[in-house]
């Protein structure tokens, strides 16, 4: 890349007027009207090494804009998703002014931020995170721009929350309606799981004695069963408070950023504790019943774990990036890959 850029003939300016026609042919400034310059090139694939490179050897070339839509580095950095290029060029000194500015249809860096990115971060996995990624994003620069910005109207009238509003409707309403039947569904089977550990806690292996204590109080099979049922019950009833508050949340894009997503991953993970201190309660309390030839010599209860484990595998990755992405302080940047047009 350092050699390449030594030989790259697009800011070889030269201040003498009559050799205009010799840097058309030589591809001087006026190939820049026809295709993306190098610098561009690299911003929108997220090159931030190249970014910086160039911009050390030709500072010139921050002001190359795209044609025809006359978009400057941060606009194409923020309309790219590219966070790491774009984060990269707020210690440059002409920041303010590149952040202010607009293209042919006036839209600025804001709006350039709230228009919708069909195709997203590989990490991203359907509507619900694909709304919190945009979301997050929107923030993200409305966080590090210049305040008056959001309240600009570009070539058609629109601010930047009237676009985004416009360009994500049919994503929210996508969004609501899975996160609504995931946490119904959730809350179903929670609300079950409540109902029976609380029978299950005024049933007692082993019976009581006249007294109403436990015949096999001490024994430490007895205990595990008992504060197992106590976790599940406990974990349960969170779990199902945690997915009635997600069911009854005003589910804006403003909510897809943090609470949300939060409280779904809060009561995905109480959930999954009642249900395996359930089947813990239920080993120790079927553990007596076990004849006491084979239960120190085989583990049959290892079986109840599979249907578990299963449904654990296929939701891990949604979990885990969704659960990452709510507790990023800035947004994952967005790569193309290897198909990097030139």
């Amino acid at each position: 890349m350092k050699e390449l850029l030594q030989r790259i003939c697009e800011y070889d300016y030269s201040q003498d007027d009559s050799l205009g026609d010799k840097q058309n042919q030589q591809g001087g400034a006026s190939k820049k009207d026809t295709k993306s310059t190098t610098l561009l090139v690299a911003t929108q694939n997220g090159l931030t090494e190249g970014v910086k490179r160039i911009l050390e050897v030709y500072p010139v070339a921050i002001y190359d804009k795209t044609n025809p839509k006359k978009r400057n580095i941060v606009l194409l950095a923020v309309r790219k998703r590219q966070t790491h290029v774009f984060k990269s060029l707020m210690n440059h000194p002409l920041w303010h002014s590149l952040a202010e500015a607009v293209d042919i249809n006036r839209n600025n860096v804001l709006q350039m931020a709230s228009f919708l990115l069909h195709h997203m971060p590989r990490q991203i996995h359907g509507s619900v995170m694909q709304m919190q990624y945009e979301a997050l994003w929107f923030n993200y620069v409305k966080e590090n721009v210049p305040a008056h910005l959001g309240s600009q109207e570009n070539k058609d009238g629109d601010t930047p929350d009237e676009i985004f509003a416009e360009q994500h409707k049919d994503l929210l309403k996508q969004s609501n309606e899975w996160i609504k039947d995931t946490s119904g569904s959730y809350a179903i089977v929670a609300a079950l799981i409540v109902s029976v550990t609380y029978a299950t806690s005024y049933t007692v292996p082993g019976g009581t004695d006249d007294n109403g204590r436990p015949h096999l109080r001490g024994h430490l099979t007895f205990d595990i069963f008992v504060f197992s049922v106590l976790v599940s019950f406990c974990s349960s009833l969170t779990s199902l408070a945690a997915f009635l508050a997600v069911l009854s949340s005003r589910k804006q894009p403003v909510d897809y950023v943090r609470s949300l997503p939060l409280r779904l991953c809060f009561g995905l993970t109480t959930f999954y504790l009642s249900v395996v201190s359930m089947l813990v309660s239920f080993c120790a309390a079927h553990f007596f019943e076990l004849d006491h030839r084979i239960k120190h010599k085989i583990s049959p209860y290892a079986l109840v774990l599979i249907p578990l484990c299963l449904h654990t595998y296929e939701q891990i990755p949604l979990y885990w990036n969704l659960l990452r992405t709510t507790l990023a302080k800035e947004p994952r940047p967005r790569y193309v890959g290897d198909n990097v047009t030139m």
